[in-house]
C-alpha cells in the first residue's frame, strides 16, 4: 500500500528574524498522519533545502538512501528508492 506524502508549510505562521533566518510551522502529512506534530515550528527554508538535496540523492537510483532532519528537536526521517519512482518513508526519533 502507498500513500502520498506531501510536505506542509503554514505559509501564515512565516516569521524572518532579526538574523535573517525564516521560522515557522512545518511538518509532513499523510493519510491521517502528520509528523513530528501538527503546528511543528521549524526553520522551513534550511530545512527543505537540505531535504531537495537528500531526495535528490536518494532518487538516483533503486536502494539509495538519505537521512532528512528537522533542526529542531530530535525529529527526522530516511527515504529510501524502493522502485523507480518509489520512496519508503521512515520517520525517527533520537533519544
Amino acid at each position: 500500500m502507498s500513500d502520498a506524502v506531501a510536505v506542509r508549510v503554514n505559509e501564515r505562521t512565516l516569521e524572518q528574524l532579526k538574523n535573517g533566518n525564516i521560522v515557522g510551522e512545518c511538518s509532513l502529512s499523510g493519510n491521517g498522519w502528520v509528523y513530528p506534530s501538527d503546528g511543528w515550528s521549524d526553520f522551513p527554508v534550511i530545512i527543505l533545502g537540505w531535504w531537495f538535496t537528500a531526495f535528490q540523492r536518494a532518487g538516483s537510483r533503486v536502494g539509495a538512501s538519505a537521512l532528512c532532519r528537522f533542526m529542531d528537536g530530535p525529529y527526522g526521517f530516511r527515504i529510501t528508492s524502493v522502485h523507480e519512482g518509489r520512496l519508503l518513508l521512515e520517520c525517527l526519533a533520537e533519544n
